[in-house]
């Protein structure tokens, strides 16, 4: 199991969608933008919801860069340390 530093990774939290089809259109503009990405499904008191997730990636920087990237397909994001 890797420890410290080279532990570390990164995520750019993205949103999350009731409806399945933003979910796969977003997924499949990240894909087409050569981005890894992964979904989490959600419980919440406004119902259930898939969270889309960039990464994950080695660092922050390497991260940011993916959002700011992101960002010009129009969606933004928050990027966190992968829990």
């Amino acid at each position: 199991m890797l420890e410290g530093k080279d532990a570390e990774q990164w995520v750019v939290k993205l949103g999350a969608y009731q409806n399945a089809a933003n979910v796969k259109q977003l997924a499949n503009k990240l894909k087409d933008m050569g981005l890894p990405s992964y979904t989490e499904k959600l419980d919440l008191p406004q119902g259930s919801r898939t969270r889309v997730l960039a990464g994950p990636f080695k660092s922050h920087e390497v991260a940011d860069k993916a959002r700011s990237r992101i960002n010009k397909i129009g969606v933004d994001g928050q990027v966190v340390q992968k829990q």
